[in-house]
């Protein structure tokens, strides 16, 4: 123990008479130690460190532990921050012998970690190196030595409805993102659409103006199309349809759309969400994740497979296979990939440079190669024509000259 006149704030080299041991040669020297072998230091010198400055160095490092006072007693204690019986601190004095005389090494009483041992349902002898653990998502806190102790589980019903809101919110966001697009109208100047820009339009126009004349050109390009709002109806449906995943519906639960003006998105009443999770925690989570024995994979070239799978399981299992239908990369087994896929392609696989638009354009382009062939024949046809007309009026105009001069014209 040191004296009780220790003042945590006096500078190192003068707590020489009140520290035995430590001894202070050059008071200009950095203060540095190690502590499990990680380097520590002060950053200052034994001129101007204090015993509160070793402590913080040693409390912000990363050597793994935790140094404090008590006063009461007058000494020092340094903890490990784990826990278990392979928990060792090692600490390296300097030559000033500084942690020596805070009493943490000769003299000091150690009290090795060790492991947690219990049983639990019916497994015994288990080690942890910690009291607190998790065993199939279940978190336990050992808090005292014996036993036995009953464990009741409970349900987070706060984390489950915000897992719940942040999947609503998902889904507003992909509906929205959709109906955008299919209720986005193609916009006018003066009457006339915009349309495509041609090459000698655009050298005659600034950039930025070409900028905006594109961006207009490609609004409503997507305005009412088939795939896009089959996407909706088919999100909007697998909402409401009843599921046998539960026999909650997301009505009974407090999730629904307050207004048609809304387009499907949905609002949640957390208090009602909330009283039925609290009722049926279960029921409530298969409305939602419940999956079934059949996959998607499995209803990919079957639709009884399809509607089986349809009716059992829960929403967020519908809306992620409505969604694999229309972005899944796989091909089926007639060589087809999803439905957005197919049309326009998606960077990085194969369908970017093999898909329906690809194929329109490729079709546009050589149906403009076949009409330039056909007009540049065409213009032959008429050069080859006029050429001959031309001949034949010149020798007309000849003829014509000739007989004016037999008959002395």
């Amino acid at each position: 123990p040191v004296s009780n006149k220790l003042n945590l704030n006096a500078k190192l080299n003068t707590l020489g008479t009140i520290l035995p041991g430590l001894n202070v040669t050059d008071d200009t020297q950095i203060v540095t130690f190690t502590i499990n072998g990680v380097s520590v230091t002060t950053n200052k010198s034994y001129a101007n460190s204090t015993l509160n400055d070793v402590m913080s160095a040693i409390n912000s490092s990363s050597a793994g532990v935790q140094i404090s006072f008590n006063s009461l007693k007058n000494q020092f204690n340094i903890t490990s921050k784990t826990t278990g019986a392979d928990t060792k601190i090692t600490l390296g004095d300097n030559s000033e012998n500084l942690l020596d005389s805070m009493g943490l090494i000769t003299g000091a009483t150690k009290t090795d970690g060790v492991d947690a041992i219990f049983d639990l349902d019916g497994v015994n002898g288990m080690v942890r190196t910690s009291n607190d653990f998790t065993i199939d998502g279940v978190s336990y806190t050992l808090k005292s030595v014996g036993g036995p102790i009953t464990i009741n589980v409970g349900v987070d019903i706060d984390a489950a409805v915000k897992n719940i809101k942040d999947f609503i919110n998902g889904y507003n966001s992909l509906l929205d993102t959709i109906n955008k697009k299919i209720s986005e109208q193609r916009p006018k100047s003066n009457g006339s659409y915009y349309d495509p820009l041609t090459d000698d339009q655009k050298s005659a126009m600034k950039d930025a103006d070409v900028a905006a004349w594109e961006e207009k050109a490609k609004q409503g390009m997507l305005y009412d199309d088939s795939i896009l709002t089959g996407i909706v109806n088919n999100l909007r449906s697998a909402i409401y349809n009843p599921t046998s995943a539960s026999s909650w519906t997301m009505s009974s639960i407090g999730i629904s759309s307050t207004s048609y003006t809304d387009k499907g998105k949905l609002t949640v009443d957390e208090d009602k969400l909330k009283k039925a999770l609290q009722a049926d925690f279960v029921g409530v989570t298969n409305l939602f994740t419940k999956d079934y024995s059949l996959s998607y994979t499995d209803t990919m070239d079957s639709a009884a497979n399809k509607k089986e799978r349809y009716q059992n399981v829960g929403i967020a299992q519908r809306i992620s296979d409505i969604v694999q239908d229309a972005v899944r990369t796989t091909r089926n087994a007639s060589g087809y990939k999803g439905t957005l896929l197919e049309v326009a392609g998606i960077q990085g696989d194969v369908t970017e440079y093999d898909n329906q638009l690809l194929d329109q354009i490729n079709d546009k382009q050589t149906l403009i190669d076949k009409l330039n062939n056909e007009l540049g024949d065409k213009e032959n046809y008429y050069y080859t024509k006029f050429t001959a007309m031309e001949t034949a009026l010149s020798q007309m105009n000849s003829q014509l000259a000739w007989l004016s001069q037999q008959f002395g014209g």
